[in-house]
């Protein structure tokens, strides 16, 4: 796969009403994929996929999801991808992983990461995706990436400051099964444990 690789800048903090510290983590690995949606190229079994750039919403009509549609994504983004997979009779996998490695470079961070910022979007869309609004960050036009680190920075500051440690470990812990997708158990069980908004007065 063709992409930019950048070193990630450290984290940062915001402060709160009470002055409190509350440390932003660094998820972003290649900030040049926030400036705007690049295209892709994916190689898969000797042949080029041409895949247009894309903005939030388009990715997030496959990745807002209970369980994340790959399989949408695969054959709308990947046309003959499948049926060059049982022609040359390759591992099934290799091509999830394909576009595990898709996502994970739109946005900028592990694919892992992803599902879990979405789920937690999800959950909570009664506030984060009024505060996305609010903030003025519209997915029909900017890219996956950005609409991620502006999702990032509200939910921590929609959270209780004594929550952040604890929600940003779970959220980059690596799954037990990479380089698989992630058990919907272990995204069901995010839902309870991820976040306990917070807003404030």
């Amino acid at each position: 796969m063709a992409g930019r690789r950048l070193s990630a800048p450290s984290g940062s903090s915001l402060s709160s009403a009470d002055s409190a510290r509350i440390v932003i983590p660094s998820l972003n690995k290649d900030p040049v994929w926030s400036l705007r949606p690049w295209p892709v190229t994916v190689t898969f079994a000797g042949k080029d996929f041409e895949i247009p750039a894309l903005f939030a919403a388009d990715w997030l009509a496959y990745l807002l999801q209970p369980v994340p549609d790959l399989d949408g994504l695969i054959n709308d983004l990947l046309p003959g991808a499948e049926d060059l997979l049982y022609d040359l009779e390759l591992d099934p996998d290799q091509l999830y992983e394909i576009c595990l490695e898709l996502i994970g470079m739109v946005s900028a961070r592990p694919w892992w990461v992803v599902f879990r910022q979405i789920t937690v979007a999800a959950h909570s869309w009664h506030i984060l995706g009024a505060e996305m609004a609010l903030a003025h960050i519209d997915a029909t036009k900017v890219s996956l990436a950005l609409w991620l680190d502006t999702l990032l920075v509200l939910t921590i500051r929609a959270m209780d400051p004594k929550d952040v440690t604890m929600f940003v470990m779970k959220l980059e812990a690596v799954p037990a099964d990479v380089p698989g997708t992630p058990p919907v158990e272990e995204m069901e069980m995010s839902r309870d444990s991820f976040l306990s908004l917070a807003m404030k007065n």
